[in-house]
């Protein structure tokens, strides 16, 4: 590799992924929003924000917004956009290792994100429960088929009573097509 390789397709694809992807995810953020029915001014944490796709619209709604995500152009993208907010800010961070306290947050969300991280899902969604109140939702949007998604699955398992220790038991799960959400 030299100098010049490109290391991170999302720095790479930054322009083209303004103008087509953006859009879309904003219309699942914004249902991710409505459907977390937060109230005034909770702390939400966007994890594998990108831009700031859901990190934007929870600002705009008077939420306290911390995006994070491993990409630093995207980021970057997203701080212009939150400038305009006194309350919302984005950093570069590791979602299997998020660097906030337990319990920080009212509410995280991650839209077409945390399927980036493979076998490290159930780590990403492990440390957003973390963070969140007990009582908070995390919430996720992820692509899947009518019949569901294999990326469920560890949600899913939140709602028995054998539990793996890594996915803890105090939330609850709701599923929907493509968005599923933890209270």
């Amino acid at each position: 590799m030299t100098e010049a390789t490109v290391e991170n397709h999302f720095d790479a694809t930054l322009p083209a992924y303004e103008r087509w992807g953006r859009p879309c995810s904003e219309l699942f953020s914004w249902a991710a929003l409505d459907g977390a029915a937060l109230p005034a001014g909770a702390a939400v944490l966007d994890v594998c924000a990108g831009m700031g796709a859901l990190a934007v619209p929870a600002a705009e709604r008077g939420h306290t917004v911390l995006a994070v995500d491993t990409t630093p152009a995207p980021i970057g993208r997203a701080n212009e956009r939150l400038e305009p907010y006194s309350h919302g800010s984005a950093e570069v961070m590791n979602a299997l290792d998020l660097k906030y306290g337990d319990n920080e947050f009212d509410a995280a969300f991650s839209v077409f994100g945390v399927v980036f991280f493979g076998p490290g899902i159930g780590k990403v969604l492990t440390e957003m429960v973390r963070v969140v109140r007990p009582g908070g939702v995390t919430s996720i949007v992820n692509w899947a088929t009518p019949m569901g998604a294999l990326f469920f699955l560890p949600v899913a398992r939140t709602r028995r009573p054998n539990v793996p220790p890594t996915l803890p038991s105090r939330h609850t799960a709701l599923a929907w097509w493509v968005l599923v959400t933890m209270r």
